[in-house]
């Protein structure tokens, strides 16, 4: 699987986020990873992680406007 132009564009504003919402994102992902790792659930580190994150990104950006 790789992420869509779409997801890779939001990828790319990544930069354009201060640096606590970055923290967020950061700390989203290491809690996913810690509980999954707790719950032996397998939690993919590749594409899919990445289309995951650029939907954070999105989420993020799209509350700023809110």
């Amino acid at each position: 699987m790789s992420i869509t132009r779409d997801e890779s564009a939001l990828m790319d504003k990544r930069d354009d986020l201060s640096n606590a919402e970055k923290e967020v994102i950061d700390a989203t992902f290491d809690e996913l990873y810690h509980v999954a790792e707790f719950e032996q659930v397998n939690a993919a580190k590749d594409d899919r992680a990445a289309a995951l994150e650029a939907a954070l990104i999105r989420f993020i950006l799209d509350s700023r406007e809110g």
